[in-house]
């Protein structure tokens, strides 16, 4: 959904998060990380101003929104977010059938920065 809202404000691919897969890094001991980009809507597209505020309760994907923002120049204010650990990944429970849900990747702005540690810049 990110994307999709992300879409209408680049005219152009532009990268937005990066991603590090954790369990492939420590199963392996070979870090699998990549830069995940937001492409443009075609006939969909605001090229007026674009401001992001955000508090405690913008989390998880909200959180992704407004550092994809960020990094094709909105300004960011607010802060600071929920601070949600990463992307969650679901797994299922063999015996009970009961799914369970963790933090499986990293995720970072394309600046380096871990996603619950971003801070809005000062304005």
């Amino acid at each position: 959904m990110a994307r999709a809202i992300m879409g209408w404000f680049v005219a152009q691919a532009r990268p937005y998060q990066v991603h590090r897969l954790m369990s492939e890094e420590r199963e392996t001991g070979v870090p699998r990380q990549w830069i995940e980009e937001v492409l443009p809507r075609p006939g969909r597209h605001h090229s007026g101003p674009v401001r992001v505020k955000v508090g405690r309760w913008t989390g998880s994907m909200g959180e992704g929104l407004a550092l994809g923002l960020d990094a094709q120049g909105a300004p960011v204010t607010g802060c600071p977010m929920a601070g949600l650990l990463g992307a969650v990944y679901d797994f299922r429970l063999e015996r009970s059938g009961m799914t369970i849900k963790l933090p499986a990747e990293r995720l970072s702005s394309v600046a380096g920065v871990p996603r619950e540690n971003f801070r809005c810049p000062r304005t």
